[in-house]
């Protein structure tokens, strides 16, 4: 088994989800002061209080901690995709477009 810990940090905001307050629809975000998370095996299994952390999984083994030294952990988002419509290189494009030539010219030309 692979575990990291991350500790140390000041603050975690994560998104909890929509719920309905005041009659309308809104996210949440839970917000942590003195936050641990802990992964192993690449799956999350606490994210929480230090103190919660320290009850919870204090004396155990890790063979990753990263001190978050005082900062703020927010979840990474990754957006990767790819436009199949648009197959092929782009770097002329690109150049005329730092050239200074107009979207609008480049698309006329077939780009």
């Amino acid at each position: 088994m692979t575990s990291l810990d991350i500790r140390g940090a000041a603050s975690l905001a994560t998104p909890l989800g929509r719920s309905a307050r005041c009659g309308r629809e809104q996210n949440e975000i839970l917000r942590l002061r003195q936050p641990a998370v802990r992964a192993e095996n690449g799956i999350l299994v606490f994210v929480g209080t230090e103190t919660d952390y320290r009850r919870e999984y204090g004396g155990r083994p890790v063979d990753v901690t990263v001190d978050a030294a005082g900062k703020t952990l927010l979840p990474g988002f990754v957006d990767a995709h790819t436009h199949p419509v648009w197959v092929g290189d782009r770097g002329a494009e690109i150049g005329r477009r730092l050239a200074g030539e107009s979207y609008a010219s480049i698309a006329a030309s077939g780009g």
